[in-house]
Order: C-alpha cells, then sequence, then structure tokens
C-alpha cells in the first residue's frame, strides 16, 4: 500500500527501513527523499513503531523505547 503518495512511498518501503529510522524524518532520509505536503506523516510514525515493537527482542519497560511508548499508547 502507498503511504506517501508524493514521494511514492510504500508500507514495505517504511518496513524496511524501520531498524534504522527511529522517526519519521530519518525514514524519510534513509529512503533519500523529503516530505512534501506531510499528510503521510502520522501513518508513517505508527508503521514505524509497529515495525519497532515487532522486531524489538527487549520489550521491557524501562529497557525499551517501544515498550514504553505502547504503555503510554495505552494510557
Amino acid at each position: 500500500m502507498i503511504v506517501c503518495s508524493c514521494n511514492r512511498i510504500s508500507d514495505r518501503d517504511i518496513d524496511a527501513c524501520a531498524p534504522t529510522s527511529k522517526n519519521v524524518a530519518a525514514a524519510f532520509r534513509t529512503l533519500g527523499c523529503a516530505p512534501k505536503c506531510g499528510r503521510c506523516a502520522c501513518t508513517i510514525s505508527e508503521l514505524l513503531k509497529q515495525a519497532q515493537a515487532r522486531d524489538c527482542d527487549n520489550c521491557i519497560p524501562g529497557r525499551c523505547e517501544c515498550a514504553e511508548q505502547d504503555a503510554q499508547d495505552a494510557a
């Protein structure tokens, strides 16, 4: 699925860059492009969080950013 029509970025592209991209800006840099209209930022952020949580081996509160983010999202 295309998540950024301005740059033709797919959800697979985001999934592939997630291990090295901690946020939306880093994902754009990794993919060699820049945000244009910005409508995709929330979707990309959510995809990055999902990929990082799925790939995380240390999801222990206090030790892992994704565990802390999940706790904040639940509150």
